[in-house]
């Protein structure tokens, strides 16, 4: 009877998190149309600049939403004041968000020659406009995940990942080819849609102000900024060192490598907005066996995710990348990104149960400490002798991961006493390396990798119904018995 319990949520939560997904298929579909007419109009070097305004509003919106992303969906579900109260933390983080906007566009001569090496700081006034934006809208979508509104999540996210790229491109190639014109649309487009988000928010529901909610809102959220900001910094402290020590050119291709090689892990974090609320509204008996179930099923999604990106990476990479492709370096920076989405779901795990103690305060200090490991031991790598290589400062990525899921082992054991069975799916993460090592040593080979990943997810399948079948035997005589 639990295990029929256990196959419905599942078969729910899948569902619900396909829909999700859609979110971010879109901007990966948006950035396999627009991505190779914006290369190949602006050029290598003048992508570089857009690569470096993309670093910025990804890591800022970060510093804008103060983390209330997290907390507003937890807020609406497990606190007393509901979905009133949370629209009324989507209201003051909106005006906290403008707050921050101006600040930021106030020190823009400080800090912006520091980011942007070779051009007019000036430009980076765009990638702040797109952080206020999806700042607003992402914390709506928290409020729409926690009310299940489905419809709202998928359509302005979708909005907001469709028609900015659209936008830019269309001004691009109508009123002047410099890389400011593509931003300004983009930016626009974003900060509409943003809006547009917080009146949703509004026409459904009056808020209802309690000071004591929106400071426990941001007790919770605040300690998850470094948390999330690590993500974001690692990303633009790469891009942007790159820029200065190798150049505008390379950094364009780090930049593009970590985003193609991303979308496993940006289809992770989609499909996380049906499971986090799964696991908050599960009564506390029996959220154990629903985690352990729930984990298996994403584990064998991330497997099939990340074959399906290693197959199609070395035809669909260099044609995204363009001409600041150089060879097969961009795409083996996209595998090697890539790579961490098996660490990342083991992660999340583990995750959900220290959200569900709100106990989160110890993440400000973990996970900055994971992109500093992360950075640390690729840096060592290059004074040691290894080549100052974008493939090489890519490796960031997956270590951060890797650190990230020790660390997230070590809080939850102090928070919860639900197991996670991370060890338990090794055959997923070694189906998953050995198709990573193939796709960097053989990126030319478009037969091989077919192959090869048909023959491990054969292996894979084989492996788990016999390690169900014992469990089954088991079962049967322990009844018996």
């Amino acid at each position: 009877m639990a295990n029929s319990s256990g196959a419905t949520v599942n078969s729910r939560f899948l569902g619900r998190g396909l829909v999700y997904a859609s979110v971010s298929i879109a901007p990966i579909l948006m950035n396999f149309v627009a991505t190779p007419f914006v290369t190949r109009v602006l050029g290598p070097e003048s992508y570089g600049v857009v690569a470096v305004s993309v670093s910025v509003f990804q890591f800022g919106i970060v510093l804008l939403t103060l983390g209330l992303a997290a907390s507003i969906t937890r807020q609406a579900i497990l606190e007393d004041s509901g979905r009133s109260g949370a629209v009324a933390t989507v209201l003051a983080g909106a005006g906290c968000a403008a707050v921050l906007f101006c600040l930021a566009v106030l020190l823009l001569p400080w800090w912006g020659p520091g980011v942007l090496q070779g051009a007019d700081p000036a430009i980076l006034i765009y990638p702040l406009v797109s952080c206020l934006g999806l700042a607003l809208l992402q914390n709506a979508q928290s409020l729409f995940r926690a009310e299940q509104q489905v419809a709202s999540f998928v359509l302005l996210g979708v909005a907001a990942s469709v028609l900015g790229p659209l936008v830019g491109l269309l001004l691009l190639l109508n009123v002047e080819r410099t890389a400011p014109t593509y931003l300004s649309g983009l930016s626009a487009v974003h900060l509409t849609v943003g809006i547009v988000a917080v009146l949703v928010c509004l026409l459904r529901q009056r808020p209802r102000f309690v000071g004591m909610d929106f400071a426990k809102s941001l007790s919770i959220g605040l300690p998850t900024v470094p948390h999330q900001m690590a993500v974001s910094f690692l990303a633009l402290l790469l891009v942007a060192g790159t820029s200065r020590v190798v150049g505008l050119e390379a950094a364009g291709g780090l930049q593009l490598g970590l985003l193609i090689g991303s979308a496993p892990m940006m289809l992770l974090g989609a499909i996380n907005n049906a499971w986090a609320p799964m696991i908050y509204r599960t009564p506390s008996d029996s959220r154990g066996d629903i985690l352990r179930s729930s984990y298996g099923t994403m584990m064998l999604m991330v497997v099939l995710l990340v074959c399906g990106f290693v197959v199609l990476a070395p035809a669909v990479v260099p044609f995204v990348a363009g001409p600041v492709a150089n060879g097969h370096v961009v795409t083996q920076v996209a595998l090697i990104v890539a790579s961490g989405t098996p660490f990342m779901t083991a992660y999340l795990a583990n995750i959900h149960l220290v959200f569900i103690s709100g106990r989160t305060a110890i993440l400000a200090i973990t996970t900055p400490v994971s992109a500093i490991l992360a950075l640390l031991l690729v840096g060592l790598s290059v004074l040691a002798g290894l080549p100052l290589d974008i493939r090489v400062l890519a490796v960031a990525v997956p270590l951060f991961h890797v650190c990230q899921l020790a660390m997230s082992i070590a809080i939850r054991r102090g928070r919860s006493e639900i197991e996670v069975p991370a060890l338990k799916l090794f055959p997923e993460i070694s189906v998953i390396a050995a198709l990573i090592v193939a796709g960097l040593l053989v990126p030319d080979n478009f037969m091989l990798l077919p192959v090869l990943s048909l023959g491990l997810l054969a292996t894979l399948a084989g492996v788990r119904r016999k390690q169900v079948a014992r469990y089954v035997r088991r079962v049967g005589v322990l009844n018996a018995g």
